[in-house]
């Protein structure tokens, strides 16, 4: 599954909703402006890749909301969000990483070049 692509998302108000990449090197590769919601990504450990990736954000901007992007033991860690020169802006919500409500490395990063939200559902 070298050089894979799960989602290949081009063109404009495009909707993804409980998408589920496997297995593929590049989970969701955004072009246009697109909402992600409920949406998940993982990979096998026996299909090794060389540089996982679980979103390639190159043009248009983005939201991403209540999505679980998992990690298996034995994989090589896939990077979260990878953020090209002319991606739009992005708003990333109530998204984890395995197990951690988190956000992307690139993004904590580089604040001015994106907006970033989080929200924290707590049970009593």
């Amino acid at each position: 599954m070298r050089k894979s692509v799960a989602f290949d998302v081009w063109g404009g108000d495009i909707i993804l909703s409980e998408c589920y990449a496997d297995t593929a090197e590049t989970g969701f590769w955004i072009r246009g402006d697109a909402t992600m919601s409920n949406c998940t990504s993982c990979n096998h450990p026996d299909c090794p890749m060389e540089n996982p990736v679980a979103i390639r954000h190159d043009a248009g901007s983005l939201i991403v909301t209540a999505s679980r992007f998992m990690e298996k033991e034995g994989e090589k860690k896939p990077a979260l969000y990878v953020r090209g020169e002319k991606a739009g802006e992005i708003v990333w919500r109530d998204s984890f990483q395995g197990d951690r409500l988190v956000a992307p490395e690139a993004l904590r990063r580089r604040p001015t070049a994106a907006r970033v939200t989080f929200g924290i559902i707590t049970t009593l």
